[in-house]
């Protein structure tokens, strides 16, 4: 059994741009990639081109995705239902992070 640590990091804490973040990663062995923001978009909002490359960059780097986070149901409150327009949203929203969460092999979403 191998009982090494692997540690990774927040990307966007680097930067929104994932191959400077990978880059700063690969300095100072990072293993993991937690993703909530790339470029310009939120987690969930990338197209399939968009989703294609950040697996290709990864993959490129050797970086697994330890967990996929979006700020899902903020902004929920008690007079909110499930099925009405804001609720809808965030369902949609994380609907399309669980998806790309098994397009990166990511085990975990979080909000």
């Amino acid at each position: 059994m191998n009982n090494t640590i692997k540690l990774g990091v927040i990307c966007y804490g680097i930067s929104r741009d994932l191959s400077v973040a990978l880059a700063i990663m690969d300095e100072y062995g990072l293993a993991f990639a937690e993703l909530q923001f790339v470029g310009d978009k939120e987690i969930g909002d990338h197209s399939r081109e968009e989703i294609t490359s950040i697996k290709s960059m990864l993959e490129g780097h050797g970086k697994s995705v330890s967990c996929l986070s979006r700020h899902i149901f903020n902004g929920l409150t008690v007079a909110n239902k499930p099925g009405d327009k804001l609720h809808t949203q965030n369902m949609d929203s994380l609907k399309r992070v669980i998806d790309m969460a098994k397009e990166l092999n990511s085990p975990l979403v979080r909000s």
